[in-house]
């Protein structure tokens, strides 16, 4: 799973507008938070790279080698394995329509 570092600037900003507005603390509602969210793990790198769009040919260069597990005129499944997750990608006429993981 993905782990989020958040990094909380509100007291700053509480400071500036403090003294900018020359009110009191209590008086400043602003929070700000800047939330960063860090893919931890090669699955989740390779999920990131992923682009909803994305030509199939694009997608395979992106994670390691990829399994197709359903093949129709217009749509097509495909796989990447990572030890016991995967990655699965739906794409409709060579396009990536939609992406997930599933988490074992």
């Amino acid at each position: 799973m993905q782990r989020t570092i958040v990094i909380k600037v509100s007291l700053i900003v509480t400071l500036s507008a403090s003294v900018i507005l020359g009110t009191n603390l209590k008086n400043v509602q602003t929070i700000v938070q800047i939330i960063a969210t860090i893919p931890t793990s090669p699955i989740e790198l390779d999920y990131e790279r992923l682009k909803i769009d994305m030509s199939l040919i694009e997608a395979r260069s992106i994670p390691g080698q990829d399994q197709e597990i359903f093949k129709s005129s217009q749509k097509s499944i495909h796989i990447w394995k990572y030890n016991e997750s995967k990655i699965i990608g739906i794409f409709q006429n060579q396009k990536l329509i939609e992406k997930r993981i599933e988490w074992k």
